[in-house]
């Protein structure tokens, strides 16, 4: 089988035209003469603006949020700004990330511009950390588990981990294994709660979490959007539940706390229908 060649992009086509008059922008506020802010700015001091823009785009995108064309432009403004700061401290440029990863995307595609073939996600997967695997030949690190950053997220680190042990062959086949392993590992939790000192009991509540982001990867729910999810829900009604109690929310019995917490779900739950209710017009 003979894979489809790549074609070039026309000169015509409103992608570059767009993405030239945004590289055009950028240089002109890295001029002498351009924006004193951007102009400070080094690879290193950039890091926490990449990663306030990255979380607002992770936000739009689980929320559906109106706003996610803006989002993606302003991470892709911070993408053409380190290019460019890279480029004035001739340690690289737009043109060397740009081919980089064009070949990156191109050697770990074989199935796509090669002769290879992958019949579903899960077989190009595994043909992408194959290839990984040969690049990393001459690395210190040979692990499958090798390239996942330690700074991520601890929900998603632990869900890349797991993903990362699953294809080099070290999972459960099924869910039923992270479910037995959610109940032993919560058996050695009470077990330390009960007799246990702190920092065991730290390692147990560990032990447990990891387990629960195992058993999401299996059922092909993503750990972190289900928790911030979760934690949305909590925040709503937990504030219906002050607007119920007001100034007696610190004095309230257990049983009147569970009235309100009862009561806010249900209005929660109902305002939830009535927004998936489809409306005449």
């Amino acid at each position: 089988m003979t894979s489809r060649p790549i074609e070039s992009v026309p000169n015509d086509d409103p992608r570059l035209q767009a993405l030239a008059r945004l590289l055009g922008i950028v240089d002109r506020l890295r001029e002498p003469d351009g924006c004193p802010w951007d102009l400070e700015q080094t690879l290193e001091s950039m890091a926490p603006h990449l990663l306030e823009e990255a979380y607002e785009l992770v936000d739009a995108l689980t929320t559906g949020d109106a706003e996610t064309v803006g989002e993606i432009g302003d991470l892709l403004m911070n993408m053409c700004l380190l290019a460019r700061i890279g480029q004035d401290e001739k340690r690289f440029s737009m043109a060397d990330i740009a081919t980089a990863t064009s070949d990156k995307l191109v050697r770990r595609h074989p199935h796509v511009f090669g002769e290879d073939t992958a019949a579903d996600s899960k077989e190009a997967l595994r043909r992408w950390e194959a290839v990984k695997r040969t690049e990393r030949k001459g690395d210190r690190d040979k692990s499958a588990l090798a390239g996942v950053p330690r700074d991520l997220p601890a929900l998603l680190r632990a869900s890349r981990v797991g993903e990362k042990a699953s294809r080099a062959g070290f999972d459960w086949p099924d869910a039923a294994g992270p479910l037995d392993k959610i109940e032993e590992e919560l058996a050695e939790l009470r077990s330390e709660i009960e007799d246990g000192t702190t920092p065991r009991r730290a390692q147990e509540l560990g032990d447990v979490l990891f387990s629960l982001v195992n058993l999401a990867r299996h059922l092909g729910i993503d750990a972190e959007t289900a928790l911030r999810r979760t934690i949305d829900r909590f925040a709503q009604r937990f504030r219906l539940v002050e607007e119920e109690l007001g100034d007696r929310i610190s004095s309230a019995t257990l049983p009147e706390l569970e009235t309100a917490w009862q009561n806010a779900k249900a209005v929660s739950e109902n305002r939830r229908i009535s927004d998936d209710q489809p409306t005449l017009s």
